[in-house]
């Protein structure tokens, strides 16, 4: 059996989080040996009957359940009874590493680009995989929330570096605390990003910080509140519509510089010799003009040179004139054969309009971005403020009062 096979899963897991006091961590002073008391089982087992699971398949459910809570591996032992549930974790301790040799590889190992670029990975995943996929309730990030960043550190950590897999941990701890403000930052603009994209699970776990005050088992606890520093509070309701605006736009201005980028390096293949194909024309129409007066010229001459001939008497005079003659004939032809070559250098009309179209695209972006600007800027403050508040609420736990 595996989780997918539990139906409302989520919910069983609340029943767990919300009677964690009934798990007995060090049960008989023994740190590896856990201990899951009655009272929990049994509305555990009661959960499971609900959703009409046999006995055998009870059974199997429990043990799916508490290994993926406690994060057990396959050497643990979990023993299920009607009135308990017995853990013995099979305890390996991590190594002591100097701080000064963590240090040492993370300036090595990471530039501020790979930092960020390694956090922006790990709370899209966060978001992905806890939220999207699995549904996390508030109570269950409070719990375990920061446990599960760290453990997908550790994760994208293996698949870059060829370390002992239990360096991994102890580094992936490391990091978490080096760069709390910078993960949390991460996380609370990709949750705002799902937040302008309507995911629904996003939406319901940040309606949480809206309560105030709640009542668990009984017992009123104060809710932390998406607070900004002028004392303003932030809600679902009132966040919302600024949230879907800025990222929207950002989003829309982000597209358009790519776009934009895509559509420079078009118009740039279509330049010749550094030029544009409207600038390179008008270059080969000057020289065709230029070539056009040099042939008539020629044609000038020519038609002298040759009514000469009409009035030379020496055979001397006569030679050295159709010498001449001759020379000119020859540069017509040149010139004929160049003005016909630049004619073929001429970029083609569907290249020109080509050209023009994408200029168009260019200019159309351009323009658009630059009202979008404006958007971003009016609610700039807001989006920053929400974010800051976020970041609060999300490293901070709901307090009894």
């Amino acid at each position: 059996m595996q989780i997918k096979d539990i139906k409302n899963y989520e919910d069983l897991l609340d029943i767990v989080y919300d009677n964690e006091e009934l798990i007995e961590h060090g049960y008989k002073s023994k740190d590896e040996q856990i201990l899951i008391h009655k009272e929990l089982v049994l509305k555990i087992v009661d959960f499971l009957k609900n959703i009409k699971l046999s006995d055998t398949d009870i059974t199997k459910a429990i043990e799916v359940l508490f290994r993926d809570i406690l994060e057990l591996n396959k050497n643990d032992v979990l023993l299920v009874k009607e009135s308990y549930v017995f853990i013995k974790q099979t305890i390996k301790k991590l190594p002591k590493i100097d701080e000064s040799e963590l240090e040492s590889f993370y300036k090595s190992s990471f530039s501020g680009d790979d930092v960020k670029e390694l956090f922006l990975d790990v709370a899209e995943l966060f978001i992905k995989e806890y939220f999207t996929d699995r549904h996390m309730t508030n109570h269950q990030y409070e719990r375990i929330g920061f446990k599960l960043i760290k453990k997908l550190i550790a994760q994208e950590l293996e698949k870059d570096f060829l370390c002992a897999k239990d360096f991994y941990v102890v580094f992936a701890e490391y990091i978490f605390n080096k760069n709390l403000k910078l993960i949390f930052d991460l996380i609370a603009e990709t949750l705002l990003k799902e937040v302008a994209f309507s995911n629904a699970e996003v939406i319901d776990f940040l309606k949480y910080y809206s309560q105030d005050i709640i009542v668990v088992n009984g017992k009123r606890y104060k809710v932390p509140e998406l607070e900004a520093e002028n004392g303003l509070r932030w809600n679902v309701v009132s966040m919302l519509a600024m949230v879907k605006t800025y990222v929207k736009v950002r989003e829309f201005i982000s597209e358009s510089e790519e776009n934009i980028e895509s559509l420079n390096a078009e118009i740039k293949f279509l330049y010749v010799d550094g030029l544009s194909p409207i600038a390179h024309n008008a270059n080969i129409v000057k020289e065709y003009a230029e070539i056009e007066e040099e042939i008539k010229e020629n044609a000038n001459n020519i038609e002298i040179v040759h009514d000469s001939l009409k009035i030379l008497k020496t055979p001397e005079d006569i030679q050295k004139t159709n010498n001449e003659l001759s020379v000119l004939k020859k540069t017509r032809d040149e010139l004929k054969r160049e003005k016909a070559a630049t004619l073929a250098d001429k970029a083609s009309k569907r290249t020109v309009a080509n050209y023009e179209k994408l200029i168009k695209e260019v200019e159309t972006l351009q323009r658009d971005s630059k009202a979008k600007y404006k958007i971003l800027e009016q609610n700039k403050d807001s989006f920053d403020s929400i974010k800051r508040a976020l970041i609060k609420a999300l490293v901070s736990k709901k307090q009894p009062v």
